[in-house]
């Protein structure tokens, strides 16, 4: 659900750049009305604003602080999930953060066949 200054972080594995990238984008019918991407369908999300979505794939890491520093807001994004002493207990090379949303859905995890994505929390990036 939209809510300002709020960030939805999702960590996974995947590939390579190009499967994040086919993962996470939107399609549309003729009409120009959302049809959603495997990403929105995986976690039952009705609508991403894409001006609002950030996915990235990067070396394999376990370390909070080297995933965020790839994102916009990336060191209060790290910092809020410091101190909500999120740890990782295998390496992931990819995020997916959408800002001004506040996930709430049901769905916390969707293995693909190309990887597989965990919903890890919602924290306020700015503000």
């Amino acid at each position: 659900m939209r809510k300002d200054n709020v960030v939805s972080v999702w960590l996974g594995n995947i590939p390579t750049s190009i499967d994040i990238e086919e993962y996470v984008s939107n399609e549309y019918d003729e009409d120009g009305e959302f049809l959603g991407s495997k990403f929105s369908a995986d976690f039952n999300i009705s609508y991403v604003d894409d001006d609002f979505r950030e996915a990235v794939r990067f070396d394999l890491t376990k370390d909070v602080q080297e995933i965020f520093r790839h994102f916009s807001y990336g060191e209060r994004i790290a910092s809020e999930f410091s101190q909500k002493n999120l740890t990782l207990n295998v390496e992931v090379n990819s995020a997916i953060l959408l800002y001004h949303f506040d996930y709430g859905g049901d769905s916390k995890e969707a293995d693909l066949a190309e990887g597989k994505f965990l919903f890890v929390g919602a924290v306020p990036y700015r503000g």
